[in-house]
């Protein structure tokens, strides 16, 4: 009888240490997932700046010239 119950709680302690690991494991690849996001969202942000700093250089005006002066 003895050995069955170290056997139940060998097989406990088992199941309790593989629950740790699980956890441990899911943790460090919430923070894996969580630095790649933050670092497409990084890279979104410099895109979306880097298209609108374009569309900023596209309005451009030419001050100081007269008009028939720049169609020639």
């Amino acid at each position: 009888m003895k050995n069955v119950v170290d056997i139940f709680k060998n097989a406990s302690e088992s199941l309790n240490q593989g629950k740790k690991e699980l956890v441990s494991l899911k943790m460090g690849y919430l923070k894996i997932h969580r630095g790649d996001k933050r670092k497409k969202n990084k890279n979104n942000e410099a895109c979306l700046q880097d298209l609108e700093n374009s569309l900023k250089r596209a309005n451009l005006r030419v001050i100081g010239l007269m008009e028939n002066e720049v169609k020639g």
